[in-house]
């Protein structure tokens, strides 16, 4: 990855402050150093279903959600996110046949432009085997 020339004088510029040109060698290695593991983390590459490798239990599946709800931005996505990553956790078909929807109607409602309604949420949550609770 390549940082540019305005991030790496924005890093050095940060790490050197207005250190005298002695330390300033130190410095400039930090920055280095601060730089190559900026690429690291970068370039470190995600599936779309890496949540859904970690969910094998309702309890999974509810800390998960929960985690999910509690930091949702208020319009539902994470929440739907959450749902559709616990569907692919288990089998899609079976989640929708439990919760009384065709799969496609499923895929339909949890995908990232999806727009379920409260009903269709509720049919999901249960039939997981969560519960909503207003607190």
């Amino acid at each position: 990855m390549d940082l540019g020339t305005g991030s790496i004088a924005f890093v050095t510029e940060t790490v050197l402050g207005g250190r005298d040109k002695g330390s300033q060698h130190w410095g400039i290695q930090r920055a280095r150093r601060l730089a190559k593991e900026m690429e690291a983390i970068m370039t470190e590459k995600f599936t779309k279903r890496d949540a859904a490798e970690h969910l094998h239990t309702v309890e999974d599946a509810r800390l998960y959600v929960q985690a999910c709800a509690e930091e949702d931005p208020s319009d539902g996505r994470l929440i739907r996110a959450a749902l559709n990553d616990v569907g692919f956790a288990g089998n899609m078909e079976s989640l929708a046949r439990k919760a009384g929807l065709s799969r496609e109607s499923l895929y339909k409602a949890l995908a990232p432009d999806g727009n379920p309604t409260f009903a269709t949420v509720m049919r999901i949550t249960r039939a997981i085997g969560l519960q909503l609770r207003i607190s």
